[in-house]
């Protein structure tokens, strides 16, 4: 996937980010700045996920992927199927207000379901336990001790790197379950707008 697509898909998400109300484009930097500062303090005070709490969240996001999968082609083919025909000016505003809380599905869908397999990706690679080959640590006793200070920062970029891929997997997460949120009002809204205009014509 090319950085213009995989920067749509961002841009696109976030553009669905709107006030009910005044339709007015909601600021994203306060909230992902908390985000990325809660991820890091987290990864400081844990020493690292268990398998067990991996495969809980990787098992939880699947979950969610699923969902929002299968839920993407009934909401965006049937947004506006079924309905009766517009008569008036209103009915024309709702239809056109479903039909873009639709493509906002879309859009929240399209961004949601690469965000939560990179969360996955992250968590898995922290279920691997990588060692050194005995062949390179069998010449360790033979090192100068030039090389063994090498080791030794490499051993500390390990560990650095380790809790930057800790961070990452928490802020991936975080966004994730925002994402799946916003994604589930739109689709909630849309339902809602729906019922409203049937329920109007109805009468």
């Amino acid at each position: 996937m090319s950085s213009a697509r995989l920067w749509n898909i961002v841009s696109d998400n976030y553009g669905t980010y709107r006030d009910e109300q005044t339709q007015a484009a909601e600021r994203h930097g306060f909230r992902l700045a908390v985000q990325a500062l809660a991820s890091v303090i987290l990864s400081l005070f844990v020493d690292g996920l268990s398998d067990d709490n991996i495969s809980v969240l990787v098992t939880a996001l699947s979950i969610l992927i699923g969902f929002a999968f299968a839920a993407m082609f009934p909401i965006a083919l049937e947004s506006v199927g079924g309905l009766p025909k517009p008569l008036y000016a209103e009915d024309r505003d709702d239809i056109r207000v479903i039909r873009q809380l639709a493509m906002y599905f879309r859009f929240n869908v399209a961004y949601f379901i690469p965000l939560a397999l990179t969360c996955v990706a992250t968590l898995l690679i922290q279920m691997l336990d990588l060692t050194v080959p005995n062949f390179i640590s069998g010449l360790q006793p033979r090192l100068s001790p030039l090389t063994a200070d090498v080791w030794y920062y490499v051993s500390h970029l390990r560990s650095l790197a380790s809790k930057a891929l800790l961070s990452l997997s928490i802020m991936l997460l975080q966004e994730s379950c925002y994402t799946f949120y916003r994604m589930c009002f739109n689709a909630l809204s849309l339902l809602r707008i729906k019922e409203e205009y049937i329920s109007s014509r109805s009468e």
